[in-house]
């Protein structure tokens, strides 16, 4: 989002969801050169993602706070609460050992989860907006300063059952899909999932009415349930 030429939300420097998914593919990577016996690539990028993990948590990680930054510009990091940092958590090939995935997984679970979906900053943060509503300018500034967004609940389900096993994560997640499948029965446009919601009670929602990300993460975190432990 963009005002008068500005992002709402800068991003600038390292961000700690594309850090994670350039070590996951080239960690996929680096096992498919391993299985088909590459042995330059292996040679090359080895060494690389060692460092890599290594670097990525003293540049995030915030022992104090038990979180990730959001961001970092080579000087200091963005300690903004966001849930952009679960995808450094919950892909298969992770930079961030057990211990602190938890203590990540406790705060999300405190100051972002809501019954709809996970708010985009944490309500302490001084940049937080509670509403998405108003005027284009006025929804703009709120797009991602809370405002709730039903398909993160995806991306939060894997990073519990990455940590948690899958039967805590049905449990916790149970009540969830059930709040969001009585939207899709009952609210908006029936039978889809709005864009957004709003980050405080009784989470009014907005946005596009029918949004396909927020329904196809809706059905793959409900397909958990069909899931048996291994």
């Amino acid at each position: 989002v963009v005002i008068n030429g500005q992002p709402v939300t800068p991003r600038n420097g390292f961000a700690v969801d594309i850090n994670a998914l350039f070590y996951n593919a080239a960690s996929f990577a680096l096992d498919w050169a391993k299985s088909h016996k590459q042995s330059a690539f292996m040679n090359e990028w080895k060494n690389l993602l060692e460092d890599t993990a290594t670097n990525f948590m003293k540049r995030f990680w915030s022992d104090r706070l038990g979180y990730l930054a959001d961001t970092h510009d080579g000087t200091s990091p963005d300690l903004s609460l966001r849930p952009n940092q679960l995808w450094a958590i919950a892909l298969p090939y992770s930079m961030v050992p057990a211990q602190e995935s938890k203590r990540i997984i406790e705060n999300v679970r405190t100051h972002l989860l809501t019954r709809v979906g996970l708010r985009t900053l944490a309500p302490s943060d001084t940049k937080y907006r509670p509403v998405y509503r108003g005027t284009q300018h006025e929804r703009d500034l709120a797009y991602h300063q809370g405002t709730v967004w039903p398909w993160l609940l995806g991306i939060y389900s894997d990073a519990l059952v990455r940590i948690n096993g899958i039967e805590a994560a049905k449990a916790e997640l149970k009540p969830l899909v059930k709040n969001l499948k009585n939207h899709f029965d009952h609210e908006g446009c029936i039978g889809h999932v709005s864009e957004v919601f709003d980050a405080e009670e009784p989470h009014i929602y907005g946005g596009a009415p029918a949004q396909a990300w927020s329904l196809a993460e809706l059905l793959r975190v409900s397909s958990l349930f069909n899931r048996k432990v291994k």
